[in-house]
C-alpha cells in the first residue's frame, strides 16, 4: 500500500479508477459551516490535490457522476443564510464552472427524511449514483427506521425532480449503499444492515484520584435504545432518553428502588437532558428550530425557555442559570430569573460544544471541534461576560477527537472521550488545584477496543461515572432492481 494524499475522509474512486475524490474535515462542520472543510481530487498516481470548488462555507461527502466529469456533494453555500436556503446537494464540473444546486434536500425534507447530523436533521448525505444515471441512492431515517431511498436527478441539468422513493424496508439500520449495473439490465445495490442498541452503564471510580474501583455495571437493560444520561449529585436519581415507547422520551430512574417512569410524552426528537443541581428539574432540547424546555419533575406543564435556542449542556451550581450552545457553535448563558442571555465563548472556524461548569462555579470546560479533531479547553468563569480566547487553557493537544468533558465533584479532574489510541475510550486529566492547568499526562480510565462497541461518558455522580455503551452487529446485503 502507499499513501496518495495526506489527511482526508470518504475516499471515492472515479468511474475510470484513475482519480479519487475525498474531503478534509468532518460532516457536522461542513453542514453547519463552522469547521474547516475542503473537497479535493487526487490522481491514483499521486501528486497535488487541487481543491474542486471554492465559494462554499462547508462541503463534504462527494460522489462521482456516471460520466466521471462531475462531482455531487453536500454543501453549505453561505453560512449567513438559513440552512433551508443554503444547504443542498450540489454538482460541480471538474474542469471548472459554476456549481448547480440540485434541490434534492427540498424533496427529502418534504418527505420528512432525516440524516445523521443531530444539529441539522435535514442534512441527508448522498450515497451512490444510480448506474443508469437517473438518480442518487442514499440512506435516511423516516420515523423509527433507517432505509435506502432514491431521488431522481437529471444527468443533464442535475436538477432533482419527483418524490423520494423508498428502496428497502428492513427494520435494521440500512446505510452505506454502493451500486453497479446488473448483468442483463437494471442495477445491483449492496449496503450495510446493522442493528445497534444502547444502554446506560456506570463505572465505580474514586473521581478525585482518577482511579477505577471496579467493573462496569449496567443501569438500564431494554431492547429499545437508552442514551444521553445524567445523574444527580447524590447518585440516586438517573435521567436518560429512551425509545422504549416508540418515540424519544425522557425517563427518570431511582437507582435505589429501581423504579422507572417517563417524564415527557411528546413525539419530538429530544436531546441532552440535564438535571438541575437539586435534581428537582431538568432541561432538554428539541430538534428542528432547537427550542429548550424546562421540566419540573414534580409535575406541571413544560416551560419553553424562548430566550435560549440550541443545546442546553449544564446548570450553574446554584440552579439559577443554564449554559447552552447554539447551532453555529458558540456558547451562551441564560439567567433563569431575569431571562437575560449573554454570549460567553466563540471561536472562528470551530464548533464549541459539550460545555460544563465546574462544581465550584469557577471554570468552564468545553470542546472546540474543527476539521477532524476536537480539542478540550478550560476558561475562567467570572460571571456572565464574554471570555476572550487568550484566557483559555488547553487541556488536550488537539491531535485527536477529544470531546465530552465532565468534572469530578471536587473540580479537580476532567473526564472525557478520546480516540487517541484509535478507539473511543474514556480518559481523565488531573488539574492543578491553583491554576487548573493539566497536571501530568492523561490517565486511561476505560478502554473498549472493539469495532462493535462505542462508549460515551456523560455524567459523574457520587463515586460513579455514567456513560452510554452502544453495541452493534451487522451484515452486508445485496438487492437487485430493474
Amino acid at each position: 500500500s502507499r499513501r496518495i494524499a495526506s489527511g482526508g475522509n470518504n475516499p471515492v474512486f472515479s468511474p475510470g479508477g484513475d482519480s479519487v475524490a475525498y474531503y478534509k474535515g468532518n460532516t457536522a462542520g461542513a453542514v453547519l459551516a463552522n469547521g474547516k472543510t475542503e473537497l479535493l481530487v487526487v490522481k491514483t498516481t499521486g501528486g497535488a490535490s487541487p481543491r474542486i470548488q471554492g465559494g462554499f462555507s462547508g462541503l463534504c461527502c462527494a460522489i462521482w457522476t456516471p460520466d466521471g466529469k462531475h462531482l455531487l456533494f453536500l454543501g453549505n453555500r453561505d453560512s449567513k443564510l438559513p440552512l433551508e436556503k443554503s444547504l443542498d446537494w450540489w454538482v460541480v464540473p471538474l474542469d471548472g464552472g459554476p456549481a448547480v444546486k440540485t434541490g434534492a434536500l427540498d424533496i427529502t425534507r418534504s418527505r420528512g427524511l432525516r440524516g445523521i447530523v443531530s444539529e441539522a436533521p435535514m442534512a441527508v448525505l448522498p450515497g451512490a449514483w444510480n448506474p443508469s444515471g437517473s438518480g442518487v441512492i442514499f440512506s435516511a431515517r423516516s420515523g423509527d427506521s433507517t432505509n435506502l431511498w432514491q431521488v431522481d436527478i437529471s444527468p443533464v441539468t442535475f436538477k432533482a425532480a419527483g418524490e423520494a422513493r423508498r428502496l428497502t424496508s428492513g427494520t435494521a439500520f440500512e446505510s452505506q449503499p454502493s451500486a453497479a449495473p446488473r448483468p442483463g439490465g437494471g442495477r445491483r445495490v449492496v449496503f450495510a444492515s446493522t442493528t445497534e442498541n444502547s444502554d446506560v452503564w456506570s463505572l465505580p471510580i474514586a473521581a478525585e484520584q482518577a482511579r477505577v474501583l471496579g467493573n462496569p455495571q449496567r443501569l438500564t437493560d431494554n431492547a429499545a435504545a437508552d442514551f444521553s444520561p445524567d445523574i444527580s449529585v447524590d447518585g440516586r436519581k438517573l435521567i436518560f432518553i429512551s425509545m422504549r415507547t416508540g418515540s424519544e422520551q425522557i425517563w427518570v430512574k431511582d437507582l435505589v428502588t429501581g423504579e422507572e417512569a417517563a417524564v415527557t410524552t411528546s413525539t419530538t426528537e429530544k436531546y441532552s437532558p440535564r438535571l438541575s443541581p437539586d435534581a428537582s428539574s431538568l432541561t432538554y432540547s428539541q430538534s428542528g428550530t432547537w427550542p429548550i424546555y424546562l421540566v419540573r419533575l414534580a409535575g406541571g406543564a413544560e416551560e419553553l425557555l424562548s430566550e435560549a435556542v440550541g443545546l442546553a449542556t449544564s446548570w450553574m451550581p446554584d440552579g439559577g442559570a443554564i449554559f447552552f450552545h447554539d447551532v453555529p457553535g458558540s456558547v451562551s448563558f441564560l439567567d433563569l430569573a431575569s431571562r437575560q442571555r449573554t454570549r460567553l465563548l466563540a471561536k472562528p472556524d470551530s464548533r464549541l460544544v459539550a460545555t460544563t461548569i465546574s462544581p465550584d462555579g469557577r471554570w468552564l470546560s468545553f470542546s472546540a471541534a474543527s476539521g477532524d479533531s476536537s480539542q478540550i479547553f478550560l476558561a475562567p468563569y467570572r460571571g456572565p461576560a464574554f471570555i476572550e480566547e487568550k484566557d483559555w487553557i488547553e487541556v488536550t493537544d488537539g491531535r485527536s477527537w477529544d470531546i465530552g468533558s465532565i468534572w469530578s465533584l471536587g473540580s479537580g479532574v476532567i473526564y472525557f472521550s478520546s480516540d487517541k489510541d484509535g478507539y473511543s475510550c474514556i480518559w481523565a486529566q488531573p488539574l492543578d488545584p491553583e491554576t487548573r492547568r493539566p497536571s501530568g499526562p492523561p490517565i486511561d480510565i476505560y478502554h473498549e477496543h472493539s469495532a462493535s462497541r462505542t462508549v460515551c461518558p456523560w455524567a459523574i455522580g457520587r463515586n460513579r461515572l455514567i456513560f452510554t455503551m452502544i453495541e452493534r452487529t451487522g451484515d452486508i446485503w445485496m438487492a437487485d432492481y430493474r
